[in-house]
């Protein structure tokens, strides 16, 4: 085997696990596909190229300029320039009202320029978690320390910023920059950045205004403002923002982009950014092309069609909020817009639009709605986060009314045929008539107290963990336990081992508890992993304080999905759409009989009952000792003054773990955007720190040795 034959084999193999862990590999439509379909996917939003408009434009270009040369010949910083690039830079910075600019080969490279380039070291960036992709490059191949803030969330944005004065002084007095780094349209959900708010709390939060606020106009580029200039001139913020990025692959319809910022910006640019100084300049037909857009964009002809698109667009809406049973898919979740809220406030709407579904359907919604001739395009993990895949939607100035009401048609019809839809239950689950013991994955502190609970009654436990030594010492942990409680006199034996021993356990278990730490991943695999061993009568459920079952088994490669179910220690049972609800009587039957005070969670919730009670008591008392409101000892006491609680929460947060506690934080301010992240950093600064709480000795509180253990 050749060596060009053993690197196709190690790709190839690579992108196996690529799919297996992370999702599909990427795999570009063939035009045969959207050949004859409406257009309802592409970035050609005022239709100059669908029109034939910007062809014209182009010829006329072309027309204006006789005997142009084809090529640049070579880099800007040599002999690749032209009067005519100098022209062109001169007319878009006074197009969009900014001291200069610089043309970049595209969008990608004016990003992984700028921010490769401008901030420096000791420099810090803030930027909003959905900035594009190559952001976050140029931001890797740069110096500056990086951030970020919770998408278009204010508090979160406040919350950070007043981290970085606290934390550090040169920024506390000005002696550095902050870089924050925002979209105008995000690409994904199609909303907009509330850029003066965070304008505002950036002036209140830092005295010395050392914040240099940078946007990329990517999606608003032509589609607003004076003559189409974008968002920040629509909002008159052109002093606020100093440096903005503007690409020509979207409405304008070509290629390239241009960084407007001061003359010292691009001076810096022409002379740091290396895949400027190392690129050949562009082509005089690139610039042509780019001209030609501006002329129509900054025409009657470009005002008409951006007056075009927004009549669209609020068609659109009309047609699908406005049904009489948009409130039941939206309660259901079958289908969320992230724009909802905003395009009843804004009076000009993003052309984007996410249709966000359940995990696992947006292909199908896509499909659909594609078998009526409507191309639309499907955004999902890691393009976007995987509970959050979407059918993304782009509104055009050419639709017509007809054919935008036959694709809310087609996207209602399909919502209704969700809510309509019982997915048939598992018939392969039956009552366990043999199997008597209980397996436990994970000796943690859940799997400790449930290895004392299940054993309460004479029930045979099986307690495994992957780390050698850890179920022995929760045995240990278990009998102090029992000592306390001497009620019962049908303790049942509890027998430890590896995962090692996971098939001599499943053997003779009607139930399997996973108890693994709150890591999506980790949970999936050892899920998989116990339903390639266990046999059809055996229950499997999961122990996860935030992770419904649903979300555990989204993209696994289970498909019998009717014995899973979640099986919290309060004890809290909550099933999917698809559990078996035989086994939901089962389990209230089999956990009340061993002492447990069983709830039935009727409909998927993360966090399921207590915990979200318990979520909001840990985040508000971790926001008050934040504020320097009270202390942690005052905190405690108060709440168990008043609720007559053995401990206080920052006492039980320790016990838990802050690694485990900050874990679960983190997942509820992914999947719930509004709350606020203060909270969250708290805890991330302890975990940082190595204080993790009783199982390090040091927490909130300091601990001894002989203090470690269930309390």
């Amino acid at each position: 085997m050749h060596q060009g034959q053993l690197l196709s084999q190690r790709l190839l193999t690579s992108m196996r696990n690529l799919k297996e862990n992370k999702g599909d590999i990427m795999s570009p439509p063939k035009p045969s596909q959207f050949a004859g379909m409406v257009d309802f996917g592409s970035n050609d939003t005022l239709s100059l190229t669908t029109s034939g408009a910007l062809t014209e434009a182009f010829l006329s270009e072309l027309k204006r300029n006789p005997g142009f040369k084809v090529g640049s010949t070579s880099s800007r910083i040599f002999e690749g320039g032209s009067k005519y690039l100098d022209n062109l830079e001169h007319d878009l910075a006074q197009i969009h009202r900014a001291e200069s600019a610089l043309f970049f080969g595209s969008g990608f490279d004016a990003n992984v320029a700028l921010w490769s380039t401008i901030p420096r070291e000791g420099d810090f960036i803030l930027h909003d978690e959905y900035v594009h992709a190559s952001i976050h490059d140029g931001m890797r191949r740069g110096k500056a320390a990086t951030n970020s803030f919770p998408h278009n969330d204010c508090d979160g944005f406040r919350s950070r910023l007043q981290n970085l004065i606290d934390e550090h002084q040169d920024v506390a007095e000005g002696k550095v920059f902050v870089f924050v780094a925002l979209e105008s349209w995000y690409s994904m959900d199609g909303d907009a950045a509330p850029a003066k708010e965070l304008l505002s709390i950036a002036k209140g939060v830092l005295p010395h205004q050392n914040t240099i606020f940078v946007i990329d106009e990517a999606h608003s580029s032509g589609l607003l403002g004076p003559r189409g200039a974008g968002f920040v001139t629509e909002l008159g913020l052109e002093e606020d923002f100093q440096i903005r990025v503007h690409t020509c692959g979207k409405a304008l319809s070509s290629t390239g982009a241009v960084i407007l910022a001061s003359p010292a910006v691009r001076s810096a640019l022409l002379s740091y950014a290396r895949n400027l100084i190392f690129s050949t300049a562009p082509s005089f037909v690139t610039l042509a092309a780019v001209r030609a857009g501006y002329n129509l964009i900054t025409s009657e002809e470009g005002q008409k069609r951006r007056q075009q698109l927004q009549k669209n667009i609020r068609l659109f809406y009309d047609n699908l909020v406005g049904d009489s049973e948009w409130a039941n898919v939206k309660r259901e979740e079958i289908i969320t817009l992230p724009t909802e809220r905003m395009q009843k406030n804004n009076t000009i709407q993003s052309p984007i639009i996410a249709l966000v579904t359940l995990p696992g359907k947006a292909n199908d919604l896509a499909e659909y709605v594609r078998q009526a001739k409507f191309w639309v395009n499907v955004a999902q993990y890691p393009i976007v986060p995987k509970a959050l895949e979407r059918v993304r939607i782009c509104i055009h100035a050419h639709n017509s009314v007809e054919e935008i009401n036959g694709l809310t048609t087609k996207i209602l019809e399909w919502a209704k045929s969700q809510h309509q839809h019982q997915p048939p239950l598992s018939l392969s689950w039956s009552q366990p008539r043999s199997k008597q013991a209980v397996t436990l994955v994970g000796a943690g502190t859940q799997g400790t107290r449930l290895a004392y609970m299940w054993s309460k009654l004479g029930t045979t436990v099986y307690l495994l963990d992957e780390i050698s030594g850890k179920p022995k010492k929760a045995l240990n942990d278990v009998v102090k336990l029992r000592f306390k409680n001497l009620s019962s006199e049908k303790w049942g034996t509890i027998l430890t081992g590896s995962f090692d021993m996971i098939k001599t356990a499943l053997e003779s278990s009607w139930l399997v508890i996973e108890c693994v730490p709150e890591n999506l991943e980790k949970k999936r695999a050892v899920l998989q992993e116990l339903d390639s061993h266990a046999s059809l009568e055996t229950i499997i459920t999961s122990n996860s304080s935030s992770f419904t079952i649903a979300d555990i088994l989204n993209n696994s490669e289970i498909v019998d999905r009717g014995r899973f179910a979640n099986l919290h220690s309060l004890v809290e049972i909550m099933g999917s759409e698809n559990t078996h609800p035989e086994i939901i009587t089962k389990l209230i039957q089999e956990t009340r009989a061993h002492g447990f005070e069983p709830f039935h969670v009727r409909k998927q919730s993360t966090g399921f009952i207590f915990n979200r009670i318990w979520a909001a008591i840990k985040r508000e008392s971790l926001a008050v000792l934040q504020e320097d409101v009270a202390s942690v000892e005052e905190i405690d006491s108060i709440y168990k003054a008043i609720t007559g609680c053995r401990k206080g929460p920052f006492e039980q947060m320790d016990i838990a773990g802050l690694d485990v506690i900050f874990d679960v934080e983190d997942h509820y301010t992914a999947v719930k955007t509004q709350l606020p992240v203060g909270p969250r950093d708290l805890l991330h600064r302890m975990v940082s720190s190595g204080k993790l709480g009783v199982k390090s000795r040091s927490g909130f509180y300091s601990y001894k040795e002989e203090e470690q253990g269930p309390q």
